[in-house]
């Protein structure tokens, strides 16, 4: 039996999924990622039962190594990488997940090297990719285990 602190981390846990799938769908039709949706899911993050300390440390861990990624892209490439909806999208996922979202970054780069030579392949250039489906697909691996430990 789940106790009431379980079945709301569940809850939760499934509503930010829904939220990842609808501003996955966003980025990859319109470009873009609202601020409504992004304002839901660090609201989840706010409701999640994490001391306050720890929410702050994941938002600085996730948009300090965006901000890095995006300084490093913008030196070797002399173009912007990663647009503000990716910053705001990382910082409430720093807020629902604390520290391990300092992953989140780094598995959705991993994420989106491993597509770009079907995209080159499939298009025949590149010209920009939308990189919030990634973040999305990075959240969804860090929370599996959470969920899975939730039901066990």
């Amino acid at each position: 039996m789940l106790s009431w602190q379980q079945t709301a981390q569940l809850i939760l846990s499934a509503a930010l999924f829904f939220c990842l799938l609808r501003i996955s769908y966003a980025d990859l039709t319109q470009r873009r990622l609202p601020n409504r949706q992004v304002a839901v899911i660090a609201g989840l993050g706010l409701l999640r039962l994490l001391p306050p300390v720890v929410s702050l440390l994941g938002v600085l861990y996730a948009v300090g190594v965006a901000v890095l990624v995006a300084g490093a892209y913008r030196l070797l490439r002399g173009q912007a990488g990663i647009g503000m909806g990716d910053l705001k999208l990382l910082a409430a996922l720093g807020l629902f997940f604390g520290p391990p979202a300092f992953w989140i970054l780094p598995l959705a780069s991993c994420l989106c090297v491993v597509s770009l030579p079907l995209i080159v392949w499939r298009r025949g250039s590149l010209t920009s990719l939308p990189f919030g489906p990634y973040i999305a697909i990075g959240a969804i691996i860090l929370m599996a285990p959470m969920v899975m430990r939730l039901l066990s």
